[in-house]
């Protein structure tokens, strides 16, 4: 009588916890958010042009976030301009922004693409992506920031 009576109690206890796990969901944690803070072509003679990209990451919720390597993409006016990864980055602590600058390689015919549709306009619009690597994570964080390019500094 008394294992049967554990038994009961056991099942009950299991019975009614298992479900109301599968209710209760955790409150939604604010996404990160990056921008695109600047941009300027490094002149280097002999070599393919380059880019030093100012990004500026922000979180905003109220839990750290650790990040263990960035990767990010660049189009301006539809043409994909720059790819450039950045790695041993810190954890960012709640609420405040950290700024990034990486280098980044681009291609010749993609910079004459490029050039030709800037000849002579307004700044152009860009889209950036970045995709944040956390530690312990198998799938990254993409982030998409866009707008109008900011002038060179």
């Amino acid at each position: 009588m008394v294992r049967r009576t554990a038994f009961l109690c056991l099942t009950f206890l299991v019975g009614t916890s298992l479900p109301s796990c599968a209710l209760w969901r955790p409150a939604p944690v604010a996404a990160p958010e990056v921008h695109l803070d600047g941009m300027r072509v490094l002149d280097r003679p002999g070599r393919g042009p380059r880019y030093r990209l100012a990004l500026r990451i922000v979180n905003p919720s109220d839990h750290e976030l650790a990040i263990a390597a960035l990767s990010c993409r660049l189009k301006i006016g539809g043409v994909p301009v720059v790819e450039s990864f950045a790695g041993s980055l810190h954890t960012l602590p709640p609420e405040p922004a950290l700024r990034v600058e990486v280098e980044a390689p681009t291609n010749a015919i993609d910079r004459l693409k490029l050039s030709g549709r800037l000849a002579g306009r307004a700044p152009p619009d860009y889209e950036l992506e970045v995709r944040l690597r956390r530690p312990w994570t198998l799938m990254p964080l993409v982030l998409i920031d866009a707008g109008t390019l900011p002038r060179e500094n």
